[in-house]
């Protein structure tokens, strides 16, 4: 395959400094939690945060929580549809149960925008979940599907629940030789290509919008040749996908 040229991966790495103070006031204020040390600088920033015994986490007493504080920086205000749209995806995997996602924790602003949300009347009464081979469940209903972003000035600050486990180190090949995990991951990635069908079948306008892979980090992997096999699924699910709603003139 072609790769990017090595010049253009300065895009995945830009620097910018994060008023710790001010982010720290910030998930006090949204979530009640207490920011903890960085733990990752790239795109994002990425911090560790806890939330004591006894405090509220999405309008419910919680025991010790941990969670992962993750600040974007968007200064000229083009990534909070993006991350907003990240949010509702991964938040509909959660509630659908999709095992291994670190769910993102609604802030007290998130929390009172689905309080506030009026739906349709057509999903006033919830219909049961169905369930496909792969284990893909329709949405339940009538929660709001729509998570948006909470910002602080210049930067977009996310809470996630942290991680169950630990990290498996792909770039170093060992996992291939283990059957288990192999099957494992493979079976994960079937489940999430299935919820992912029912979410784009549900909210095509959200998944329109979303990013194809040679889009992200500015567009670093595009013009990079894919495998035939890859690009003829590939053309196989744009001709399948549904089509951006229109707005009416």
């Amino acid at each position: 395959p072609t790769l990017p040229d090595a010049s253009h991966m300065s895009r995945l790495f830009p620097k910018f400094e994060v008023d710790h103070e001010r982010i720290a006031v910030f998930v006090r204020e949204q979530w009640g939690a207490e920011l903890g040390e960085r733990i990752k600088a790239s795109q994002n920033h990425t911090f560790v945060a806890h939330v004591r015994a006894g405090e509220e986490l999405e309008g419910e007493k919680c025991a010790p929580t941990k969670l992962a504080i993750r600040v974007t920086p968007d200064a000229a205000r083009t990534q909070q549809q993006r991350v907003s749209d990240e949010l509702t995806f991964v938040h509909f995997l959660a509630r659908n149960g999709m095992e291994g996602i670190c769910a993102p924790i609604l802030s007290l602003e998130q929390m009172r925008a689905q309080e506030v949300f009026q739906p349709p009347q057509s999903q006033q009464t919830a219909t049961p979940t169905t369930k496909d081979q792969a284990g893909a469940s329709s949405p339940p209903s009538p929660s709001n599907p729509y998570i948006e972003a909470s910002r602080c000035g210049d930067f977009i600050v996310c809470a996630f629940a942290w991680a169950v486990g630990g990290p498996v180190n792909f770039a170093a090949y060992e996992w291939m030789t283990d059957q288990a995990l192999v099957c494992a991951v493979g079976a994960w990635a079937a489940r999430l290509h299935a919820h992912s069908e029912v979410f784009s079948t549900t909210y095509p306008e959200i998944a329109a919008r979303m990013r194809a892979w040679d889009e992200m980090h500015d567009g670093v992997l595009a013009g990079v040749v894919l495998h035939p096999e890859d690009a003829r699924d590939l053309d196989v699910r744009r001709e399948e996908a549904p089509a951006p709603a229109t707005t009416p003139a």
